[in-house]
């Protein structure tokens, strides 16, 4: 009933309404993840049979550009329930190899840098392993080589793998 008590229940109420805050925020990125995945199977469903049913080199490109769209969208996505999902200890206790992380990205986007005229170099100095999930990691580097080269029209793409950082270069 003194100072101290009004002050600890103030500081309960408070510790509630964020408690509240982030359940609600955490349920509103599961449920709007959840809801835009259905329209977005629908889109990567119909571009993988337009694929199959055969046409000219220059829709073949579009397509596979819609598709690579497709699959960045799926992969935000992924992410966001993986962090609406998940606790702060989970994210802690994950920990990912950037190296392999970049391969895997450089040889999923390959058709896009041919397209571009892009040359890659990938370079590891040293394996570095980062206490992030790895879907988290593909989407902040894979939106990183994005801007990297959204406008790039030739040259080279030179990605840099080493102890404190990873480099991502275009140079025309």
């Amino acid at each position: 009933a003194d100072e101290v008590g009004a002050v600890a229940q103030a500081f309960d109420r408070y510790q509630e309404k964020l408690y509240e805050y982030i359940r609600r925020e955490r349920a509103f990125t599961a449920d709007a993840s959840h809801e835009l995945r259905t329209p977005l199977a629908v889109i990567r469903g119909a571009l993988e049979v337009m694929l199959d049913s055969g046409c000219d080199a220059a829709t073949e490109t579009r397509l596979k550009r819609m598709q690579r769209g497709s699959d960045e969208l799926r992969d935000l996505l992924d992410a966001l329930l993986l962090l609406a999902r998940s606790d702060e200890r989970d994210l802690a206790t994950a920990a990912s190899d950037v190296g392999q992380i970049v391969v895997q990205l450089l040889r999923e986007r390959r058709d896009s840098f041919n397209e571009r005229a892009l040359s890659v170099e990938q370079h590891d100095e040293s394996p570095v392993t980062v206490a992030a999930p790895t879907r988290v990691l593909q989407i902040v580097i894979g939106n990183l080589l994005r801007a990297a080269t959204q406008f790039a029209d030739g040259g080279m793409l030179r990605v840099d793998v080493g102890a404190q950082r990873v480099r991502i270069e275009h140079r025309s």
